[in-house]
């Protein structure tokens, strides 16, 4: 939630999760973070966060959400929950809890089947690992949102590999971050990512999912099922050719009002497609296109090449100011690397989410 024109598929997606659990019977929804994409919680961020509550306490159901790096609000967006949660009585049981750095209990304590589950948001790896292996209070499960190589479709200097995560302790490793829905298991640890409720950028998968869980004292924690959630329909398509166009351009004016999501990229060869399928996009429908091209990308090497046979004596400043201009964002991004204090990942994936902004 939080986007100005996706906004309201983010939220749908969400609300539908919850729909999922009440048919399911499900009580708890373990939430890895990221629920917004937004620094700023407006009004109709609140509202929306609002009913997705509503919608938890009706059925019963405890949502419990970790903080992400992408939804670092201010105020905190729990604050909309916590004005309209002070005017309900102590018994209601649902709703949304924001549950960073503590230990849950989960299940019927009464029948002595409880899983507690450590929540621990997004922080640095080197500080997750030290809060997850002093666990002191025997939680079952580890619900923590970050980076994980073996899940990562990306280089990240600060990602963990699954064997330096504490799986000898905890019968599950249950992550957010990633955008991949994807489960392994290490030293008879689950661990693994559920996936995003949305397609919110392009490369992202396209069937998105919940993920429904079940826990046994005796055989551990497995994934029963990936249920779909109500997602806005996505067609990616790639256009090398003037027959492709028109044939996507065909497929929008049969589409007409019906809500859909285009993802195109196109050869820059081809003359004015945005501007061509834009035309005639029907109002419901989005259309995010971006090109592409081998040329430029050879001669860009290249020149990279050139460049680095003549730098010998040379300090990179110099290097970096004749290949991108200084005041782009590349250039600012990659005169910010060049300090190796910085902190590196981060600023790549910074640059990578204004290069690929959410869709």
């Amino acid at each position: 939630m939080g986007s100005v024109e996706r906004g309201v598929d983010f939220f749908r997606a969400l609300l539908s999760v919850v729909h999922i659990a009440e048919k399911q019977g499900v009580r708890d929804i373990l939430h890895g973070g990221d629920i917004l994409d937004t620094t700023r919680l407006t009004s109709q961020v609140s509202e929306q966060l609002q009913e997705i509550d509503l919608a938890c306490r009706e059925a019963g159901i405890r949502m419990h959400v970790i903080s992400g790096n992408h939804d670092a609000c201010k105020p905190h967006w729990i604050e909309s929950i916590r004005k309209v949660r002070e005017r309900l009585s102590d018994k209601e049981r649902g709703g949304i809890y924001l549950v960073d750095n503590q230990t849950i209990s989960i299940g019927d304590a009464k029948k002595g089947d409880t899983l507690r589950v450590l929540c621990l948001p997004s922080m640095p790896s080197d500080v997750f690992l030290q809060r997850a292996t002093a666990d002191t209070e025997n939680a079952d499960v580890l619900l923590w949102h970050g980076p994980i190589r073996e899940f990562c479709g990306y280089p990240d200097p600060t990602a963990l590999s699954i064997t330096d995560l504490p799986t000898n302790i905890y019968a599950a490793i249950l992550l957010g971050d990633i955008h991949i829905r994807e489960f392994k298991t290490h030293n008879d640890c689950l661990v693994g990512y559920p996936g995003a409720t949305e397609v919110a950028k392009s490369g992202d998968p396209i069937d998105c999912t919940c993920s429904l869980m079940e826990w046994d004292r005796t055989r551990g924690m497995k994934v029963v099922e990936n249920i779909p959630v109500a997602n806005r329909p996505v067609y990616p398509r790639r256009l090398d050719s003037e027959e492709k166009v028109q044939a996507v351009m065909q497929e929008l004016r049969q589409i007409k009002n019906k809500p859909a999501l285009f993802l195109i990229n196109y050869a820059d060869s081809l003359e004015d497609v945005r501007t061509r399928l834009n035309m005639v996009a029907g109002p419901n429908t989005l259309v995010r296109s971006r090109s592409y091209t081998i040329g430029d990308a050879v001669s860009l090497a290249s020149a990279f090449g050139f460049q680095a046979a003549q730098m010998d004596a040379k300090p990179p400043e110099a290097f970096l100011q004749g290949i991108v201009p200084p005041d782009s964002d590349i250039g600012r991004t990659a005169a910010i690397l060049l300090n190796p204090d910085a902190d590196h990942a981060t600023v790549l994936r910074d640059f990578v989410d204004r290069l690929e902004p959410s869709i």
